[in-house]
């Protein structure tokens, strides 16, 4: 019925994998795996449900790629759902600007780090045959394309002046006088804030302008829906985060969306393993569907309904083989969803009966609540300016022996994630994180002691619980007879009150929210703690969970000026991240490009585009520069070989860190140490090593700590202990199993050119300005083995850039 519009969606795809030229035509190699692809069809629906687009998607089968052949990485990370709420908060509270960008075919424009080759998609033309597809950008489905990507953009804001939170690998920064631009990325989409004014407004217009340079991209007609959360704005200013268009169509899904309303997520009841089936899971007709709903509710849980928490958590508990009772408790909290759909969290609102500040942790227990373990049940809430911005409901593996033990155990699990959001905080400028108003309900003693000018808790954020003795363990070791066979993991809530970031405060149990995340609650008491922080969006205006108007009252925007102190976790990434996003890429003969595997820094004498300094910045160092290589190759000539490696290696450092690139002399010294040729006097040039791999013996320069595993002649994995370099050689890795180097010939054609072989020996070629420098850099031996000689592939570096410098004058 829909032929013509899958086919002109199909030929759209088509269209555009050739537009990004991720692909070439080339006969089919010998003794190399081919790799496969299908055809993924998806009906992409709009934010009201209905048909957006018919969209035809080319994967490639990466589960057919084998680790060392086809990809070396595949972990990409990407934003926490709760820094993108921290995002929303303080949006709120600053009044700023939020929106939302989408990278068209995002894979498609990172290049491949090593060459793959596919065979012809079904439906494709073959123009001769024998010929396959070398895929020249990340494609798909494949194992490492989202590892590419993410680097490779990650490169770019860095490139752009953004410095990454250590908080979050995936939001980065910039800050521009008094302005600031911050992006969350999620894969290919992008969350951005920027202050609402002219300032910030021009920084976000440069920075969607470097993207238009370089990427194509797309926003949502009212650029609000950011992962299938809609951000809505009422019209006091205040922000709505809700799920109303994911919860329809997954109730659409069940065949629920007419089912019967139900206003809590509970019927009643305690969730055992005693009314599991006896049968096993495999056996149970329910077990499936039931998991299902599991995932399908999870993701709501995650990002817009704390309230339904405590309910899912004690439901997934015996997903593996789900009971008839399960079963519709289960529907029960389904209905339940779908009857308060158009909940969702409010950023900006402000009560005046509820404390106040950047961070505010709300924690509850409930002793013994497991019937069958009698563990407790713990949970949390962290609220930004009164908008929840993280939340958990879990069972605590131990069994507490009161509740105040319950209590002090659930402090310390809400205290893990109160240090991690301290740090995220930090990134962004705040400092400070004591509350700003304390409410109706904080402990007095607290109110008066904080109103003094010695204030003891300085700048501590406050963690609020309903247990006085818990509250009172955590400040000081009391009740020691009674605490002291608790673990010392629990401890940490204490230790943190030590360091002064944490401020213990009580709070009545009816006033806790955090009951809301331990057990199921009555209608009445369910309502008042959701209703504190969910509202409904109808027509720009607010409503409660009774269906009555919600007066909220709106938080005074203000924009205090933050980074007063610089942060210690902005812009600080590890030594092997940032040299892996610092390299540039390498070019093939057939004319592919792909990021190099690893770190690429220093003397470059072979074809590698380095991303060095602007041309103004070289020119004011040449001459200092060149004066200094002067010393160092006397030095070189003079001192003990290992010194001269650790000075040229230090050297190299600041010469990369500035932007110059030695290309003309040797940093290794004049000659290799009597160490170093010992080491490698067995070593070989190798057709069949995939990597440059040496023994202990040799001494790596660059050395950072070894990833990964290689599979050994006998079938093992052995671990690489170092990544460094060898000379010129880049991107070299250390193996402690191995008795002798092997020098991998694709190492070679990458970094330096072509590699031809003859009876007698081995000879590198590269290209130095329309002239050709060959060089001899192995001999065969008797054994039939080729005999790598490092000396003379440094030669050839010196020759080529020799060549270079006389072709420039």
């Amino acid at each position: 019925e829909f032929r013509e519009e899958w086919q002109a969606a199909l030929d759209s795809e088509l269209e555009n994998l050739r537009k990004h030229k991720v692909y070439v035509w080339v006969p089919r190699p010998a003794g190399v795996k081919i790799l496969d692809s299908n055809w993924a069809w998806r009906v992409k629906p709009a934010d009201d449900g209905s048909v957006a687009k018919l969209k035809v998607r080319l994967v490639g089968r990466g589960f057919r790629e084998i680790y060392g052949v086809h990809f070396y990485e595949t972990f990409a990370p990407v934003g926490k759902l709760t820094t993108f709420r921290v995002l929303c908060a303080e949006v709120a509270k600053r009044d700023m600007e939020i929106s939302f960008l989408d990278i068209r075919s995002a894979y498609l424009m990172a290049d491949t780090a090593v060459p793959k080759y596919m065979s012809v998609p079904k439906g494709v033309k073959v123009p001769k045959k024998g010929l396959v597809w070398l895929l020249k950008k990340a494609l798909y489905g494949m194992r490492d394309s989202a590892a590419l990507w993410h680097k490779q953009f990650r490169a770019d804001l860095l490139e752009w002046g953004f410095k990454p939170s250590t908080a979050d690998p995936c939001l980065f920064v910039k800050v521009d006088g008094g302005s600031m631009l911050r992006v969350l990325l999620f894969v290919d989409d992008l969350a951005i804030t920027n202050d609402k004014t002219p300032g910030g407004r021009k920084l976000k217009e440069w920075f969607i302008a470097r993207i238009k340079d370089k990427y194509e991209f797309s926003s949502s007609p009212d650029d609000n829906v950011y992962l299938g959360m809609t951000l809505e704005t009422s019209e006091h200013g205040h922000l709505v985060l809700t799920q109303r268009a994911y919860i329809e169509r997954m109730m659409a899904t069940l065949g629920m969306e007419n089912c019967r309303q139900v206003w809590t997520p509970s019927p009643g009841g305690r969730v055992s393993i005693e009314d599991c089936p006896k049968c096993e899971p495999k056996d149970n007709p329910n077990g499936k569907s039931y998991r299902e709903k599991c995932g399908m509710m999870r993701w709501i849980e995650q990002c817009s309904r704390p309230d339904i928490s405590a309910t899912l958590s004690e439901l997934c508990k015996v997903q593996i083989n789900p009971g008839d009772v399960h079963m519709k408790m289960m529907d029960h909290l389904c209905r339940y969803v779908n009857t308060t759909k158009g909940l969702g969290i409010v950023y900006g609102a402000h009560r005046e009966d509820r404390a106040s500040g950047p961070l505010v942790m709300y924690v509850d227990s409930d002793w013994a609540g497991d019937p069958d373990t009698f563990y407790s049940r713990g949970g949390y809430q962290a609220l930004m300016w009164q908008g929840p911005v993280s939340w958990s409901s879990y069972k605590m593996r131990a069994v507490a022996s009161s509740s105040a033990q319950a209590e002090y155990m659930s402090m310390a699990m809400a205290t893990r994630e109160g240090i991690w959001l301290r740090y995220l905080l930090s990134d962004l400028g705040y400092g400070d994180l004591s509350c700003e108003v304390y409410g109706h309900h904080l402990d007095k003693q607290y109110r008066q002691v904080r109103m003094k000018d010695n204030d003891p808790f300085g700048v501590a954020y406050p963690v609020v619980g309903d247990n006085k003795a818990a509250l009172q363990t955590a400040k000081n070791p009391v009740h020691h007879k009674k605490a002291k066979h608790i673990h010392l993991a629990w401890n940490l809530t204490r230790e943190e009150v030590m360091k002064g970031t944490i401020a213990p405060v009580f709070i009545p149990t009816s006033e806790n929210p955090a009951d809301l995340m331990t057990k199921s609650l009555k209608k009445t008491l369910h309502r008042k703690h959701a209703g504190s922080m969910l509202v409904e969006f109808r027509g720009g205006k607010l409503f409660g969970m009774d269906g009555l108007a919600c007066e909220l009252g709106r938080a005074t925007p203000t924009r205090n000026k933050l980074y007063q102190v610089a942060p210690p976790g902005l812009g600080k990434p590890s030594d092997v991240i940032d040299k892996l996003d610092r390299v540039s890429t390498v070019e093939f003969e057939d004319g592919h490009r792909a990021r190099p595997k690893q770190p690429r820094v220093g003397r470059v004498g072979v074809p590698v585009a380095v991303a060095a300094a602007s041309e103004r910045q070289r020119g004011r160092k040449t001459a200092v520069l060149a004066a200094v290589e002067r010393v160092v190759v006397a030095l070189c000539k003079e001192l003990v070989p290992m010194v001269c490696m650790v000075i040229a290696s230090l050297l190299q450092k600041q010469l990369s860190d500035v932007g110059h690139v030695t290309s003309q002399v040797n940093l290794m010294g004049a000659s290799l140490s009597e160490d170093m040729k010992e080491a490698l006097s067995d070593a070989i040039l190798d057709s069949g090593a995939s990597q440059t791999y040496v023994t202990n013996r040799v001494q790596l320069s660059n050395a950072v700590p070894g990833r990964g595993v290689v599979k050994v002649a006998t079938g093992r994995r052995e671990r690489v202990s170092e990544l460094g370099d060898l000379g010129p050689l880049r991107g070299v890795r250390k193996v402690g199993s191995f008795a002798r180097t092997l020098v991998g010939v694709m190492d070679l054609t990458e970094q330096f050119g072509t590699v031809n072989f003859t009876s007698k020996a081995a000879f590198v070629r590269s290209a130095a300005n329309g002239a050709t420098v060959e060089t001899k850099i192995a001999d065969a031996t008797p054994s039939r083995l080729y005999k790598f000689d490092l000396e003379a592939l440094e030669r050839h570096v010196d020759r080529v850039a020799d060549a270079r410098a006389r072709a420039s004058g």
